[in-house]
């Protein structure tokens, strides 16, 4: 009988910390000052602007919300997908 290869518990627990660090680090990630923000799972069908307009005050220009959402999380584009983790302006 051939003994299966095992992975050590070490390599285990360390790959976990690293993820639960990473994903910390977008909790806490830097936003613009004066800006509250919270995190956001972004949903099937989500898009900046959907998410831009549900935290903006009426009235408000969605565009610029857009901008620091994409400011805050550091993003190139506009593309965002479901599962992806935001640092959104607390509304």
């Amino acid at each position: 009988m051939t003994r299966q290869p095992t992975v050590p518990r070490t390599m285990v627990i360390s790959t976990v910390v690293l993820a639960v660090l990473l994903l910390a680090s977008l909790v806490w990630a830097e936003s613009p000052p004066g800006v509250e923000t919270v995190g956001y799972t972004v949903a099937g069908g989500d898009t900046l602007w959907s998410i831009a307009t549900d935290v903006s005050e009426p009235g408000a220009d969605v565009r610029i919300v857009i901008s620091q959402i994409r400011h805050i999380n550091d993003l190139d584009n506009s593309i965002i997908r479901p599962g992806d983790l935001l640092l959104i302006p607390a509304g």
